[in-house]
């Protein structure tokens, strides 16, 4: 599975924190790839949701977790019935025309489909968080 870590304002330190922790559950720290400046992508057939929880409570320097889906649709066939809520975070330094057509995309497939969906709702985060 691949999981992402989105560091904090002490990016370093951060990476250097998680690769200690990883160590701790004994898990390869050199699954660790930076993936952007911000985002640390973990992929590693050891690690499951349990897990990445229980790293990311035991870290100091990072501001959320969360797991990669390649195929949204596919996921919420496979992991979800009934009303599904979610937000939606963009990481970047600004928001762009293409991620606003994007959401939209998303929100017009998501409302085409069976899922409940009420809003989608956006967060354009700086490195402030």
């Amino acid at each position: 599975m691949q999981y992402f870590f989105q560091l904090g304002n002490f990016k370093g330190l951060s990476q250097a924190e998680l690769s200690i922790v990883f160590e701790g559950f004994g898990l390869n720290k050199d699954s660790i790839k930076n993936f952007s400046e911000k985002i640390l992508l973990v992929d590693s057939k050891e690690l499951n949701d349990n897990l990445a929880i229980r790293i990311f409570n035991r870290l100091g320097g990072f501001i959320r977790v969360g797991k990669m889906v390649q195929n949204l649709e596919d996921f919420l066939e496979d992991e979800y019935s009934g009303k599904v809520i979610f937000g939606l975070s963009y990481i970047g330094e600004k928001r762009s025309k293409l991620t606003t057509k994007r959401i939209h995309w998303l929100n017009l497939t998501f409302n085409e489909r069976t899922y409940a969906v009420r809003k989608i709702m956006v967060i354009f985060a700086n490195s402030d968080g």
